[in-house]
């Protein structure tokens, strides 16, 4: 029997961020909490083909490479200025190229909610068996994100306040519960400690001035 499968696989993703304007420190800087992230475009589990998916982000980053091994695939970050990431999805199948795709983290200061969610597809023509065995496993994603990046801004804005805690501004958009949000950061960076202070000082001084 041959080792590969006449057969062409299909599988549909989405990629992009979800970007949250937060507030000005004492020494002027405009802080914004973003996340980037890779799914399903169907939310399909991609896990038993996919071994990890690694996000490269710019230098100035404690972490600037993380890899995340389980879905959902996604890390979050604090910072002040645009800048260009990559994610590179790696396969269980060794022999398959990786495959990455660049995102544009673009800040503007005049709007206080950003987000871009991009549809691609993963093709595998001739998968060894194996691997083929692998791709034509069909189940719900197991472990969702708590990022809720797949709601329209409108939809985002409106989402129960269990779940957000809002400032009471017209500008100002829903902040995450500040545990929401650092459970996200911690488990996409071992070494989330400045990060951990600097989300809890902004959210801190937001809550005080409403």
């Amino acid at each position: 029997m041959s080792e590969f499968v006449d057969k062409i696989i299909i599988k549909g993703i989405q990629y992009g961020f979800v970007r949250k304007e937060l507030k000005k420190t004492d020494d002027g800087d405009l802080w914004h909490y973003w996340s980037l992230f890779f799914q399903s475009s169907q939310n399909l589990e991609l896990s038993h083909f996919i071994k990890k998916v690694t996000f490269i982000i710019d230098p100035s980053f404690s972490k600037p490479q993380r890899s995340i091994l389980d879905p959902p695939y996604e890390i979050s970050v604090f910072g002040v200025s645009s800048f260009t990431a990559f994610i590179h999805v790696y396969f269980t199948d060794d022999t398959v190229a990786p495959q990455f795709f660049p995102v544009f983290i673009e800040i503007k200061p005049d709007q206080p909610y950003s987000r871009l969610l991009k549809n691609d597809l993963l093709v595998f023509a001739r998968p060894r068996q194996a691997f083929y065995t692998q791709l034509c496993k069909i189940e719900p994603q197991q472990r969702l994100s708590g990022l809720k990046h797949h709601l329209n801004p409108e939809q985002y804005r409106q989402w129960p306040k269990n779940d957000t805690e809002y400032t009471g501004t017209e500008r100002s958009i829903a902040v995450y519960k500040i545990d929401e949000i650092l459970k996200v950061v911690e488990r996409s960076n071992t070494n989330a400690k400045e990060e951990r202070q600097i989300v809890e000082s902004i959210i801190d001084d937001e809550r005080r001035s409403h």
